[in-house]
């Protein structure tokens, strides 16, 4: 049984074959032409085989393998197969439409005259691919999420199960929709409270709206999924796009690294036409966004706020909220969003992260 296949113009044999033992000292058992094809084997068809049972694809690209049909067939096949697949980047060289339809999104790792450097970084994303299969059950619930899985620069490095996710800490990406409004012409913050049910935070305050992206999902997919969550539908044009949050936490055997899509929607919903999703939410909480930043700058100890709450009974009414009250946040994302909030609502500035 092997992990890597290694996918390579006939020009560059010495590189591959560096890269291949750089792998197999790692650990990783690795296929590679024409070594590993037996004798008397039909070539091509053993290529095939030998793709399909792949853990990972790693192409060694350059000028030669640019203009490869061999090169460009084998890395259809990992992508038909769903195979990771990394790029060792042996030229700087123009990719060509054909190549980049496949590349655009695979994790490339660059040769500056050092290939055993690049080999060694090579090596331990493998790894990580190679325990993440380990750790994976052979046949997952269906009723389990899978996640896209990226290195932390935001390359695609395959999918995996989300508890998985969060408990090896790979990077993966969320959809985050903050809802806002006005209030006799004060801007008004929207903030979900988080079912008791929750195994991360439960009964806290959180983003209004918030979804992982699962596997091959897009923002729109998520937004469109918005009414499982709260019980209505909002049109992903009618958002504001604030741009990518990178986050990361870690709190006991949780692991958290996020590429966070966040948006600004404004609402006019009353709190009444919400229907929460009890094994999600429990109340959908309205505060004025000026108040909410004095809170999250630690220079009030509370606000008020009103709310839909549907724990026992549906009803309305006025609460006070803490800190404390709120999902924790290592950074000042909570600031972030009240001030863009406040620039939008009052035309007073330019929102963002």
């Amino acid at each position: 049984m092997f992990d890597a296949f290694i996918s390579y113009s006939s020009q560059n044999i010495e590189a591959a074959q560096e890269v291949c033992r750089c792998l197999e000292r790692s650990g990783a058992a690795c296929w590679i032409a024409p070594r590993d094809i037996l004798p008397g084997s039909h070539w091509a068809a053993s290529i095939t085989q030998a793709i399909r049972n792949a853990r990972v694809l790693v192409v060694m690209f350059s000028a030669s393998a640019n203009g490869s049909t061999q090169v460009l067939r084998e890395v259809n096949l990992a992508d038909e197969c769903h195979i990771p697949i990394l790029t060792v980047m042996l030229e700087q060289v123009d990719i060509s439409d054909a190549f980049s339809y496949y590349l655009s999104i695979a994790q490339r790792f660059p040769v500056s005259g050092d290939i055993h450097a690049s080999s060694q970084r090579l090596a331990d994303v493998v790894q990580s691919i190679l325990r993440l299969n380990e750790t994976t059950e052979a046949v997952p619930s269906q009723t389990e999420a899978m996640l896209d899985i990226y290195d932390d620069e935001m390359n695609w490095a395959g999918s995996a199960l989300r508890r998985q996710v969060h408990k090896l800490g790979f990077w993966h990406k969320t959809c985050h929709c903050w809802f806002y409004g006005k209030t006799d012409s004060s801007p008004m913050l929207y903030v979900q409270k988080r079912s008791r049910q929750k195994k991360d935070f439960p009964g806290l305050l959180d983003i209004t709206a918030g979804r992982h992206l699962l596997a091959k999902e897009t923002d729109r997919d998520a937004i469109h999924k918005i009414h499982l969550e709260l019980g209505v539908e909002l049109s992903f044009e009618e958002l504001q796009y604030l741009g990518v949050r990178t986050y990361s936490e870690h709190i006991g055997d949780f692991f958290n690294n996020e590429f966070n899509s966040v948006y600004l929607y404004e609402s006019g919903f009353e709190l009444n036409d919400f229907s929460p999703n009890p094994d999600e939410v429990c109340g959908v909480l309205r505060l004025n966004a000026e108040a909410a930043l004095a809170l999250f700058e630690k220079r009030i100890d509370h606000a008020d706020a009103v709310g839909l709450f549907c724990e026992n009974e549906r009803r309305v009414k006025k609460i006070a909220v803490r800190y404390e009250d709120f999902v924790p946040r290592a950074d000042d994302y909570y600031q972030k969003i009240c001030a863009s909030i406040i620039a939008v609502a009052t035309g007073a500035g330019k929102a963002g992260l």
